[in-house]
């Protein structure tokens, strides 16, 4: 294990249709249609998974995202590895991750997601889904959400704050928390489901009015529009 690896214009055709990567670092621009088994190693170039295509991220190996990530298919995360993000443009690090409309990005453990510098973000415009691992999901990046997101086992915490779009649900038994960083409202966010939803931690900025279904149990809470009154709660 170890290496770059290259793509030629001709493999599989021209996109990614089975390809197992177990340790090298994947480099250039590549599209996945089929299937792209990821269990060591870094992705260090730009990444799209189509419609119907899926990236599994598997085992117990540390991965570098160094690359922007599109996902208009599915990403499947399993196996107790970290994943960590990396954007620092002046060291050649464009990690990021767009979840496209019908994507989903599907976290299976309760391993990290991490970020290297703080300035990492996940775009999610599809579906975000916890679906598996009893224990707390640490997501580092600041997460932007306008699509959904769905947490059905352990619990989500949001660790660097993003802009608080769409739909949460947290099923019962499950949780969502937004534990540090600065949030801000984005349109009109509902949070649902028979879980825990709450905002416990970092700065909280309400727009237009309080969240519906979202507990205010810590942290400090900004209100736009009443001179910008800040409170703890």
């Amino acid at each position: 294990n170890g290496g770059s690896l290259v793509l030629a214009p001709a493999f599989q055709g021209g996109n990614i249709t089975n390809l197992a990567l177990t340790g090298v670092t994947l480099t250039g621009t590549n599209t996945v249609t089929g299937a792209l088994s990821w269990t060591a190693g870094v992705i260090a170039g730009a990444l799209t998974v189509m419609s119907n295509a899926v990236l599994n991220i598997s085992g117990s190996a540390g991965k570098d995202l160094e690359g922007p990530l599109t996902n208009a298919g599915s990403v499947v995360w399993t196996g107790s590895g970290q994943l960590v993000l990396l954007y620092r443009p002046d060291y050649g690090y464009y990690g990021v991750v767009y979840n496209q409309p019908g994507g989903l990005f599907d976290i299976q453990t309760d391993a990290l997601l991490e970020n290297y510098n703080g300035n990492e973000a996940f775009n999610n415009a599809g579906t975000l889904r916890k679906s598996a691992g009893s224990s707390i999901s640490y997501f580092s990046p600041q997460l932007n959400n306008t699509g959904t997101v769905d947490v059905e086992s352990g619990t989500l915490a949001l660790e660097n704050g993003g802009s608080v779009g769409g739909q949460f649900t947290a099923a019962s038994g499950a949780g969502i928390n937004l534990a540090s960083g600065g949030f801000v409202q984005a349109g009109s966010p509902v949070f649902g489901g028979g879980g825990q939803n709450q905002f416990t931690g970092g700065t909280l900025t309400l727009i237009s009015d309080v969240i519906p279904g979202l507990a205010l149990n810590g942290g400090t809470l900004v209100q736009i529009g009443r001179a910008s009154c800040r409170e703890r709660v």
